[in-house]
């Protein structure tokens, strides 16, 4: 069986915001209201300024963060 290397994070409704190994983030920041994309090849999916996804080709060794951010003030 073939796998798709990578990561890929779905987090709709809520913002995403990943860091990788070196430091690199990508999605949305929620320090600053703003969409980030450091990590090289990341693929950020928004809408109306929110990032409901994302997709990392190439995986670095290490420790990735993630966070969620909520959009709306909803119960999760």
């Amino acid at each position: 069986m073939n796998y798709l290397p990578g990561l890929f994070v779905y987090t709709d409704p809520v913002n995403i915001w990943i860091t990788d190994p070196l430091g690199r983030s990508s999605g949305f920041n929620p320090e600053t209201n703003l969409v980030v994309n450091e990590i090289p090849d990341a693929l950020i999916f928004e809408n109306d300024g929110n990032v409901e996804a994302a997709f990392i080709p190439a995986i670095l060794d290490g420790t990735y963060t993630i966070s969620m951010s909520a959009i709306e003030e909803e119960s999760y």
